[in-house]
Formats: structure tokens, C-alpha cells, sequence
């Protein structure tokens, strides 16, 4: 047996689920999970059988026991359509909620993704906000023994400090404005408008409907932040909302690389930008790099032979307003509703709390550039598996991360 098997079969066994082990939902503190009367369901599957229907929905402080060996199953990917391999596990659950005022209780068995689950109680990526909330400078102390004038002026930084928010809540103001939807998705479009897709039918919605926000420096946010921060969430959405379910450490290590390319050496980042002279000069380094076709394919229009790209649509309609149809025309549920939350937070993140997020994604140095998903190992390239927050990023079909 070479190696490398042998590795994958160790790593096999010690992910095994055992019955009667106790599990936990590794997921943010206002997500909700649902579990099936049978397995292999998911919120798409479920939407279009009239004989599926939720037993419960879990929160991450639900309990939850094994009860089952895994089964294994084939299933729909709800955002690509392609058939993929999947774990479900029968459990045995209980939680107890208060919902305005009202106090639920619930406890029952049912099929729940496994991808959902940890055998450890791990710490949430946006749980405490107060952590988030710290300004991206130092503020000056007080000093007894200055004028009144010399204090007022040290202090101005500390008054501007004290309106700023978290990442959570900066996301929140945010997401009425970033990730609006531009196209009908009735009726999507059969041919795209010249130039950028990103420049031509987003950056426009956006100069309408700037926020009055202010950010972690006190300062409100410019339409290049935006701009960064939009552009950033709509690219993680579209090539990766079908891992977000295995771990928001995939979409944050997209983000880290996004921003490594923008940060780049200007010789090594022409490469990631490209030569585009008709890009939009509100649109700063992250927006240009993410929303490059040669660099994330979900923002071709077309593939070769002229066949209109269907994944852009994702990209330009994501699930941003729970109350009207996003690019699956129809209203998107809760779970699609928190993947899009979450990726505002990290987009948000990223942009505008700099520093904390790098500290976060350390483990991807700033000379990593380069990941792929379900592909052939790049020549001279070696895989790394960083980890985010505790979380490996080692999933092939999701992300692949390499060091040149």
C-alpha cells in the first residue's frame, strides 16, 4: 500500500462517526440547520418534493447524539446541479429556543448532513463581535497633565472610535446595499452588455445607493470599499457556496488569497489584474483581481464557442434580500439566507477590519496565490493545509491551496 493511501485510509477512520457519540453543529450562532425525516435531503431537494418536511432545526447549542452508522449518498449539489458524494447520519436531538417571547421545545431523531457536524465544540468565526470591534489604530491615552485644548484634540481619535461597530454589524448596515440583484432572474439574460460584467451592471447600482456607514476608522466607508467589499462577497458566493456547509474556513482562505493577489508585487499582480484599460477607475486592486474572468471563472460571460456562463448569474443575483427571488427564482431560505450573511461578514472582514483578518489567515502566507478544487496537483506546485480558526482546509472538491 503506498503511503498516501495509507494516510487517507487513517484519516478515514479517525473522521468515522461512532453511534452513540455525541456530535456538534459547527456553525455560526444565528444559523439554523434542518433535519429530515430521511436522508439525502438538502433545501433544494426538499423544495421540490412535496413529501419532505423538516423534523427540527437545529442551532449550534442544540445537543446531539449519533444514532446511526453514516450512509453514504449521492446528491444534488444545490448550486452546481452535479451529483455528489455525501455523508448523513441519524441523530437524536433536543433544543430549546425562544422565539418572541415564546419558548419552544423540542426533541426527536432525524437525517442531518454530516458535513454539519464536529465532534468537538468549536469557537464560532463572528461569535463575539466585541472582539471585531476594536479600531485598526491606536488611540492616544489621556494625559493629566496637557491643556484642556491638547487633550480635546489627543482624544478627537478616541470620540470617532467610540460610533465604530463590529464586523457583524458593519455587515448588517452593508448588506442593504451590497449584493443587490441586477439582472431579472425570470428572465436571465441570453447576451451581456460590453466591458466588465462587474463594472458594467454592478458598480452602477452601487454609485445609487451608496450607505452613510462609517467604518472601524471612524471614517465613512468610500465606494472603492464598497465597491471591494461587493465584489469580494459575490465571488465567494459563486464559486464557493456549496462548501460553505463543510466550513466557513474555505471561503475565508478564497479571501485571504484574493487579497494576496492585490497585494502583490506590481510585476507579480499585472498577472492578476490583467491589462483591461477600459476597467472602471472606481474599481481599487481586491474588485479588479476577483472580478477578472481569467482568475474566477464565475465572472465569464461566456465559455469557448459562445455558450452564455450560467454560474455568473449566481454572481449577479445572489440570495442578498430574503424577500424577493434571487438567480434560482425563487426566494431564498434560511440556509441560503446564512451563507450569504456569512460571506458579507468575511468580504467585510477583509476589506475593512485588515489587520484581524490576516491574523486570522496567517497559516496562508502573503506569497500564496494559487488554489484549485478537484483538479490535478499544478506541476512544481506543493499543497499546503492551513488552518483557519482550528479548521484544516484539506477538502479537494472544495479547495485546494498550493505554495509555488
Amino acid at each position: 500500500m503506498k503511503f498516501p493511501v495509507l494516510i487517507a485510509v487513517l484519516l478515514t477512520a479517525l473522521n468515522a462517526w461512532s453511534i452513540e457519540q455525541a456530535a456538534y453543529l459547527d456553525v455560526e450562532d444565528d444559523e439554523i440547520v434542518s433535519v429530515f425525516a430521511k436522508p439525502g435531503n438538502n433545501w433544494k431537494t426538499c423544495k421540490s418534493d412535496s413529501t419532505c418536511h423538516p423534523v427540527g432545526w437545529l442551532d449550534n447549542k442544540a445537543k446531539i447524539k449519533i444514532i446511526s452508522a453514516p450512509k453514504k449518498m449521492k446528491v444534488e449539489d444545490p448550486y452546481t446541479g452535479k451529483m455528489e458524494n455525501e455523508e448523513f447520519v441519524l441523530v437524536d436531538f433536543s433544543y430549546e429556543r425562544t422565539v418572541k417571547g415564546v419558548v419552544y421545545k423540542k426533541h426527536d431523531t432525524g437525517w442531518v448532513d454530516a458535513s454539519y457536524l464536529s465532534k468537538i465544540k468549536n469557537k464560532t468565526f463572528f461569535g463575539d463581535d466585541n472582539s471585531n470591534s476594536k479600531p485598526e489604530r491606536d488611540c492616544p491615552p489621556g494625559d493629566p497633565n496637557q491643556a484642556i485644548i491638547d487633550v480635546k484634540k489627543k482624544m478627537a481619535p478616541v470620540t470617532k472610535a467610540v460610533g465604530n461597530q463590529g464586523v457583524k454589524d458593519i455587515a448588517k448596515s452593508l448588506s442593504e446595499v451590497v449584493g443587490q440583484c441586477v439582472i431579472n432572474p425570470a428572465k436571465p439574460p441570453s447576451r451581456y452588455p460590453a466591458g466588465n460584467a462587474f463594472d458594467s451592471m454592478v458598480l452602477p447600482s452601487l454609485q445609487r445607493k451608496m450607505p452613510k456607514i462609517l467604518g472601524p476608522d471612524g471614517k465613512p466607508v468610500t465606494l472603492q470599499q464598497v465597491a471591494d467589499i461587493d465584489a469580494l462577497a459575490r465571488t465567494l458566493y459563486g464559486e464557493m457556496a456549496g462548501c460553505y456547509k463543510h466550513g466557513l474556513q474555505y471561503p475565508m482562505a478564497i479571501a485571504k488569497i484574493a487579497s494576496n493577489r492585490a497585494d502583490a508585487p506590481d510585476k507579480t499582480k499585472k498577472a492578476f489584474i490583467g491589462s483591461d484599460a477600459s476597467r472602471s477607475d472606481k474599481v481599487d486592486d481586491i474588485a479588479r483581481v476577483v472580478t477578472t474572468p481569467s482568475q474566477f471563472n464565475v465572472w465569464m460571460k461566456y465559455h469557448e464557442g459562445g455558450q452564455i456562463n450560467g454560474s455568473l448569474q449566481k454572481a449577479l443575483c445572489p440570495p442578498s434580500d430574503p424577500n424577493k427571488a434571487s438567480w434560482q427564482n425563487f426566494k431564498p431560505g434560511k440556509d441560503e439566507q446564512a451563507i450569504w450573511e456569512n460571506t458579507v461578514r468575511i468580504a467585510t472582514e477583509a476589506v475593512l477590519f485588515p489587520n484581524k483578518f490576516k491574523s486570522r489567515t496567517s497559516e496562508i502566507k502573503n506569497d500564496i496565490y494559487d488554489y484549485n478544487s478537484g483538479s490535478r496537483d499544478p506541476w512544481g506546485y506543493t499543497r499546503i493545509y492551513p488552518r483557519i480558526e482550528g479548521r484544516r482546509v484539506d477538502r479537494v472538491s472544495c479547495m485546494q491551496v498550493w505554495k509555488r
